[in-house]
């Protein structure tokens, strides 16, 4: 060996496999950083593609009549407006009702304690719920004093997000084509009619999730709005804004959202609870026996229990947000595994009667 080198020995190799064992893991920890920071990112982008969706159909239509850039001008702010009436219209008596009902959570857990230390026999004065309906507000005045810094930076966090999402949304709605020919431009061209089969189905696929998600919404909130009507329920509005909302969340959704309506009810006599349970089953079996067979036949089939799973794996993993776009990211997930790996590498075959048809018709 030339001078200057040191001697061989085994040590040498061991030190660089450990350190580069840990430029690995750091190079890792680096990218879980990065992608725990783009999740967001990946969500806000996921619900403008969503918002794009429900948008596209107006705007195409509204095209036909004007230039598209105004069709799709036309058709945010009109949205943004119409929200905003509908709003401010509804505000004094949502707020009311939204009063109304904090005010009842006391009172709601008063009659639970009282059920359960009857059904307990030789219970103690106060049962194990004792001192619960007492301390709500002043544990409540405490977490609120907790959360107050936090949540004026997530405010603005959340209108952000919003603008991130409308600017994202308008613009995909306004010239999807755009961005449908830039992702077909990145494969060979052999591979591109495949490609734009897979968009295809993918598209068919989120519109029709989109377009029965936004009619069973609008129906259930209208349905359980007007039930809780007619039962005499003092906040039927804001529960019917929660239970429009509920059905973001298939299966865990509505029932969360009939739980503080049935509190609600039980705070103005138990018949009104029970008829306010009623309420709230009625309506999810028209939703799910009649409704959704109907608005949700364009959209892919997905077993519930895969749908269940999938939801909890995404909100341990990502977090609440990520419950809201569970669906439509399984449902993406599924057409590709069908086009890519079923039709492509099992090479599924058409039936006879369906290639006779193709056939026929090329």
């Amino acid at each position: 060996m030339g001078e200057g080198f040191p001697p061989p020995t085994t040590r040498w190799p061991r030190y660089r496999y450990l350190l580069g064992a840990g430029l690995t893991l750091f190079a890792l920890w680096g990218a879980f950083i990065l992608l725990s920071r783009a999740v967001e990112v990946l969500f806000l982008t996921l619900f403008a593609i969503l918002l794009a969706f429900a948008l596209h159909y107006p705007v195409k239509w509204l095209g036909r009549l004007m230039p598209r850039p105004l069709a799709a001008i036309i058709v945010v702010l009109g949205s943004l407006g119409l929200v905003a009436l509908l709003g401010w219209l509804a505000y004094p008596s949502l707020a009311a009702q939204f009063e109304r009902l904090v005010d009842q959570a006391p009172e709601a857990l008063e009659r639970l304690e009282r059920w359960w230390t009857r059904a307990q026999a030789g219970a103690s004065d106060q049962g194990p719920l004792g001192g619960v309906s007492e301390s709500l507000g002043q544990r409540l005045g405490a977490w609120i004093g907790r959360i107050a810094p936090t949540a004026v930076g997530g405010l603005f966090a959340l209108l952000a997000g919003i603008v991130f999402v409308i600017a994202v949304a308008f613009f995909l709605a306004y010239e999807p084509e755009v961005y449908v020919r830039g992702i077909v431009r990145l494969v060979p061209y052999e591979q591109q009619d495949s490609l734009r089969a897979y968009l295809l189905k993918v598209g068919t696929a989120i519109k029709g999730w989109v377009i029965g998600t936004l009619i069973s919404m609008t129906a259930v909130g209208l349905l359980t709005a007007v039930g809780l009507l007619i039962v005499g329920l003092d906040t039927w509005l804001v529960l019917g804004i929660i239970a429009f909302f509920g059905e973001l969340v298939p299966y865990a959704g509505p029932f969360l959202a009939g739980v503080p309506g049935v509190a609600a009810g039980l705070t103005q006599g138990f018949t009104t609870g029970l008829w306010t349970l009623v309420v709230y089953l009625v309506v999810q079996q028209i939703e799910g026996n009649l409704l959704m067979p109907i608005v949700m036949k364009h959209a892919v089939d997905i077993p519930p229990a895969l749908l269940l799973f999938w939801q909890i794996l995404l909100t341990l993993s990502l977090g609440a947000l990520a419950v809201f776009v569970a669906t439509p990211l399984l449902a993406v997930i599924l057409v590709t595994l069908e086009h890519f790996y079923v039709d492509k590498t099992l090479g599924k075959r058409p039936a006879p009667a369906a290639k006779g048809l193709r056939d026929d018709i090329l």
